[in-house]
């Protein structure tokens, strides 16, 4: 078999040599950490309510998971600066609006569960219009067009 497909074997092998690879604009580190810190956002803003009867690890966790998820945000602030190359000051307006968003929400919606609902859409609108108007880096409009 190897004999009669010899020919399409060695074009392919041609064909593989020729292939560059794509210049990394960022190093793999980079990205790990951004992609990580909104995959740990998610998580931590997902947590649910252990048993009653577990005082554990997992109720700490979810006694203080808003406290994590804003440490979470800061390092997504300084991902989206440093690594994206986002505005400061663009950044800085989403937080400033998010934040409005959690006390607006606490004073006005009256069920306890749906509150936390309002500044999660609100900071997730707030990025994607940030990363849908950066006119620097051509990337950060694709990655918003791609989710």
């Amino acid at each position: 078999m190897a004999f009669i497909f010899r020919k399409e074997e060695k074009a392919k092998q041609e064909e593989q040599m020729i292939i560059v690879p794509l210049l990394e604009r960022r190093p793999m580190w980079q990205t790990s950490f951004h992609f990580f810190t909104l995959v740990l956002i998610l998580v931590f803003v997902n947590w649910g309510a252990p048993f009653a009867l577990d005082k554990g690890l997992w109720t700490f966790i979810f006694t203080y998971k808003w406290y994590i998820t804003g440490v979470l945000a800061l390092m997504l602030c300084w991902s989206l600066v440093r690594i994206l190359k986002l505005r400061p000051l663009w950044v800085c307006a989403g937080v400033v609006i998010t934040i409005v968003s959690v006390f607006l929400a606490d004073a006005l919606i009256a069920k306890a569960k749906l509150v936390p609902l309002v500044p999660m859409v609100v900071g997730m609108a707030s990025l994607s219009i940030i990363l849908l108007f950066d006119k620097r880096n051509e990337e950060n409009r694709e990655w918003a067009l791609s989710s």
